[in-house]
């Protein structure tokens, strides 16, 4: 499959495409401009703010969540911040997946204390914990079924969760080794199995780092998954990802320090790369604009390179 690399070159409207190439992308890929690259806010690496979710408000709030630190980043859309800091979390409290309900904003934290594990609530009042889950679960992305009230969470040890925050209950709505990590004691892609997720009205998609692949699953009319299925093939580690609206794919190449376009068919388009400050990306989000995108860049390791986590936004 080719790959090619925009970040420095033409990018096409919404969901761009290259030159014409990528046709399967978008019917709209003609070049419209140049991408733009901006660190919105730099996070402190020694105090455990990498950024593993970004999710953004219906009023263009971006909510942001520090994976070690514990805690919620919130920018609204002129630009004030604040930091939710989770109380008395021990060490390895992580906030991982981020989703809105009803306004809400929720966080699927993965901690090994059974008082912090589960998923939390974040408002004006501070945060507070509303569902209870087992510690040391493998709680990672989230996302929203907002008509049915639901939250589906990935579990990378093989599962994925389906909570309703309201009453507290929780549900095993998928289980299988295909959702299990390659290499569970190991290190990098293969020891995740179930990491990002994006839901729609009528189908829950997951990527699958570990075996390169991301998975749908229709939302059956009792609720319960429908058989599996395949989708973009050969996409790579991604760690988690959304839709536009003609199903391309946003994606977060986290190991390959990229942020990418890519078509059901395969194609893939570079927007933004390491030489522009993609620092091992976790998560990405359209923005308000049809022509800009947020992006978590989580910088958790480096051999020899400083980290650089931040918040980063792209236009073109």
């Amino acid at each position: 499959m080719i790959v090619f690399r925009l970040f420095s070159g033409r990018l096409g409207r919404s969901l761009a495409c290259s030159v014409g190439l990528l046709v399967a992308l978008s019917a709209a890929c003609a070049p419209t401009g140049t991408a733009q690259v901006e660190v919105v806010r730099a996070f402190d690496p020694a105090a455990g703010e990498h950024p593993e979710a970004v999710v953004r408000g219906p009023d263009g709030t971006i909510y942001v969540g520090l994976h070690e630190a514990a805690a919620l980043y919130v920018r609204d859309a002129g630009g004030d911040e604040r930091t939710v800091v989770i109380d008395g979390a021990p060490a390895g409290t992580r906030v991982n997946g981020l989703a809105l309900l009803d306004d809400t904003l929720f966080a699927a934290v993965r901690a090994d204390d059974e008082d912090f594990a589960g998923v939390w609530r974040f408002d004006d009042a501070g945060a507070a914990r509303v569902v209870t889950l087992p510690a040391g679960a493998g709680l990672n992305g989230m996302d929203s079924l907002e008509a049915d009230g639901l939250l589906f969470i990935t579990d990378d040890q093989g599962a994925i969760l389906r909570v309703r925050p309201d009453v507290g209950e929780v549900v095993r709505w998928a289980e299988g080794a295909w959702l299990e990590p390659t290499d569970p004691g190991g290190y990098g892609a293969a020891s995740y199995g179930a990491n990002g997720i994006a839901v729609q009205e009528d189908a829950v998609s997951v990527s699958l780092p570990a075996h390169g692949k991301i998975v749908r699953l229709p939302i059956l009319a009792d609720g319960s998954a429908g058989e599996r299925e395949e989708t973009y093939p050969d996409v790579g580690v991604v760690d988690d990802f959304g839709f536009g609206p003609d199903g391309t794919l946003l994606g977060a190449a986290l190991e390959d320090d990229e942020v990418v376009l890519v078509g059901e068919d395969g194609e893939r388009v570079v927007l933004a790369a390491r030489g522009d400050g993609v620092d091992q990306p976790t998560d990405v989000v359209f923005g308000v604009d049809e022509n800009e995108a947020w992006v978590s860049n989580g910088a958790f390791w480096r051999l020899v390179e400083p980290l650089s986590p931040s918040l980063m936004r792209i236009t073109w």
